[in-house]
């Protein structure tokens, strides 16, 4: 396209951003002002509240709901992985690809980008970033790639699409001031009497960069090796052997390539010392990344964090506001008095009475006629309203529930105190959130690809880049040559970059490399606790290859090393774990004195081995000494087992007659024991029986009195008789008639 084509294609291009895009960056610069730099007492026409009087208070709490998540991102780490798919891409291949994208990444600071374009998402609705091909230095002609921060997201607009990438988007534009000052004239609205505005009115006028997307007519071809490629790619001498023919002309099939161009605008021309840029990549290298993405009759909406929360910060700061006025005058002391009252020499005193303290307050207590005027009083008693409170801890609430945020991601106290409870809270807010995360990957994985692409367009010479492999470990590659593969000895081209190849590329989010290696780390301690020693010594130099000091390799390769000491073959020494710093070249006086140093080795090492012998016959002679004093040491050892064994049988003997005295002695003790107890016991026998037959005697005696008393006074007098001699002493029963009068009858059971 000429000037003025690309002109009037990009002020239709503006006028279709400026409709889809002009209420996202209001938006965007609305919670923006609101969120991050707390401009919260504002009015929906822009203008500053006006409080009459009362105190401006913003206590800004959405700032630290932004934090939480975009903090959690940090300690995250999105991830990428490249994917052959076809024209002779494999696995090795894919792997070195994004090893230079994760060297492109690192060299150019991607990571800061990526987290200041995904904060803007949180406070505004969307963030953005771009890819720039640049030369690596002033001095080189190599050109590499680089990820830059765009500093203001509301500067960019993206023709219509629906990819969340914006991938299919045909145009973008960058809107921004001019650095150079220009003071109009009449003759500007002639040069755009169209749309005047868009060019901007005052002495700072606005420029434009403009990418654009033009669809151009291609030719496929085929190679024989299967591969593909565009007809503009192919050299013009390229013979027709190389391809696949059909019917004696090249296979082909009519396509569509993209092209993008850069063109950089001002008012009338294109920016000074800027021509258009043919942009060798099929994406534009813009990025957007979305907030909160709603779509509505066909309309993209991009939603900010807190973009449903700013009613509840706003009525949070009113109570707010209230109570402190409350508070502020409860220190006031106001006096109720009579004008009289006061005499105006002392008026003075009375209005600053709340604020100094005085020792004594005058006053008059009669007027002029001589009546009496009341005391002034004090009035203080400025009450706090409970509702305040009330509110403050209902829009604190909201604010929470309205971003999906919980306490425990701010890092406050909750209701929840066992840890199980806290994570799962923790995980209710990272869930509510997450997808502003997800957006954040989508973009990073869409600028990942365009870096793929960019890959063998840019990188395109033999040349030193940066390569960062899987385990975050960098190293310096040569690029477009080829290498010896240390572990297979094998030549490989893994680092030639063909444009040919075609890759695709996923993203997953995780843990950040840092903190994920901070866990392992931590796991394979644990692990270690339970495990035997082989497992520990197994567990050991990976454990300490994870933990972050310098030196942590190093040491891991010498836990290897001294584990196959003790456990052969426990790990396998690769060359990696061989190798180390590069050998400096030897000179050749050097190399001599080596040389000899080697022959002196050679002709020691004879001599240890002559003394080695020498050696081994004296040891023959000291072994068969050895025996003999052995054999004589074995025959004075018998003789003293048999010295030893009559020492023992006659202990033996004389340990058996005491065993015999002993027992001897024990019997007649044990005899005269018994004799005694025999004694006692016939004893107190004896004591027992006399005893027994008092008590009889007794029972006998008042038996009989008893028996006296039951005789008649009028008879006779009667002679006494022992009836107890009558009673049957083995059992039964007997008549018993005493003097032959008179009787009983007994009956008995025993003696």
């Amino acid at each position: 396209m000429n000037k003025t084509e690309v002109l009037e294609k990009f002020k239709e291009c503006l006028v279709i951003g400026e409709a889809n895009w002009s209420g996202i960056h209001k938006d965007f610069n609305d919670d923006k002002k609101f969120i991050q730099f707390g401009q919260q007492l504002i009015n929906d026409d822009g203008s500053e509240q006006k409080l009459k009087g009362r105190p401006r208070f913003v206590i800004n709490k959405l700032i630290q709901f932004v934090k939480s998540v975009s903090n959690e991102q940090l300690k995250s780490s999105i991830v990428g992985k490249t994917y052959p798919i076809d024209n002779g891409a494999d696995e090795d291949k894919a792997l070195a690809r994004h090893g230079v994208i994760r060297g492109v990444e690192r060299t150019s600071n991607a990571e800061y980008a990526y987290c200041y374009g995904a904060e803007e998402a949180l406070t505004g609705g969307m963030g953005a970033w771009r890819v720039d091909i640049d030369y690596i230095s002033d001095k080189s002609m190599d050109q590499t790639m680089k990820v830059n921060r765009i500093v203001d997201a509301s500067t960019v607009m993206a023709g219509p699409g629906i990819q969340p990438d914006y991938s299919d988007s045909k145009w973008f534009i960058i809107k921004a001031k001019s650095d150079k000052v220009i003071k109009w004239s009449v003759d500007y609205h002639r040069l755009d009497e169209a749309k005047t505005d868009i060019w901007g009115m005052d002495l700072q006028p606005f420029e434009y960069e403009f990418w654009y997307r033009e669809d151009v007519k291609d030719t496929l071809y085929v190679w024989k090796t299967g591969r593909t490629v565009f007809k503009s790619q192919v050299k013009p001498d390229t013979p027709d052997d190389l391809f696949v023919m059909k019917d004696g002309k090249r296979l082909s099939r009519p396509t569509w390539r993209r092209q993008w161009t850069q063109y950089r605008l001002k008012y009338d021309d294109y920016v000074d010392g800027y021509e258009p840029k043919k942009w060798p990549g099929k994406y534009a290298g813009i990025v957007i990344c979305n907030g909160r993405e709603v779509y509505h009759e066909g309309e993209r909406k991009l939603l900010s964090l807190c973009r449903y929360t700013k009613d509840s910060q706003r009525l949070y700061n009113f109570a707010r506001q209230e109570m402190g006025r409350k508070l502020g005058f409860n220190p006031k002391a106001m006096w109720l008095a009579a004008i009289e009252a006061i005499p105006a020499k002392y008026r003075n005193m009375w209005n600053h009475a709340h604020e100094d303290t005085y020792g004594t307050l005058y006053w008059n207590d009669k007027d002029k006629s001589g009546k009496p005027i009341q005391k002034p009083e004090l009035v203080n008693s400025f009450p706090l309203d409970p509702a305040l409170s009330q509110e403050i801890a209902v829009t604190d609430r909201e604010l929470k529930d309205t971003t999906g945020i919980q306490a425990e991601n701010l890092a406050m106290t909750s209701n929840a105190t066992s840890k199980v409870a806290i994570d799962a809270k923790k995980n209710e807010g990272d869930t509510n959130t997450y997808d502003f995360t997800h957006n954040k990957a989508v973009a990073v994985q869409h600028t990942e690809r365009i870096l793929l692409d960019l890959t063998p367009k840019v990188i395109d010479t033999k040349r030193q880049i940066r390569y960062v492999g899987e385990d975050d470990a960098e190293k310096v590659i040569e690029a477009n040559a080829e290498y010896t593969d240390k572990k297979t000895g094998k030549i490989k081209m893994d680092y030639y970059f063909s444009e040919e190849e075609e890759y695709d590329l996923g993203v997953t989010v995780g843990a950040s490399y840092d903190s994920k290696r901070q866990q392992d780390s931590e796991n394979l301690q644990q692990l270690m606790q339970y495990a035997d020693p082989t497992g520990k010594m197994a567990l050991l130099p990976t454990a300490v290859e994870n933990m972050d000091f310098n030196g942590a390799k190093e040491a891991a390769k010498a836990l290897k090393k001294a584990a196959n000491m003790v456990v052969p073959n426990l790990f396998e020494i690769t060359d990696d774990d061989e190798e180390g710093p590069p050998k400096p070249e030897i000179p050749v006086e050097v190399q001599q004195q080596l040389q000899e140093h080697q022959e002196m080795k050679q002709a020691f090492g004879q001599m240890q081995q002559e003394l080695q012998e020498l050696k081994s016959s004296k040891d023959v002679e000291f072994a068969k000494l050895n025996q003999q004093r052995k054999t004589e040491v074995d025959k004075l050892r018998i003789e003293q087992e048999k010295v030893n064994v009559s020492k023992f049988e006659a202990q033996t003997n004389r340990l058996e007659a005491g065993q015999k005295g002993r027992e001897n002695e024990a019997k007649l003790a044990n005899d005269k024991l018994i004799a005694e107890s025999n004694e006692q016991f016939e004893t107190q026998k004896t004591e027992i029986e006399a005893n027994f037959q008092s008590q009889m005697d007794a029972v006998i005696k008042k038996f009989d009195e008893s028996v006296k008393s039951l005789e008649k006074p009028d008879k006779e007098e009667k002679q006494p008789i022992t009836i107890i001699n009558q009673i049957p002493k083995s059992g039964g029963k007997k008549d018993i008639q005493p003097n032959g009068k008179g009787g009983y009858t007994v009956e008995t059971e025993d003696d």
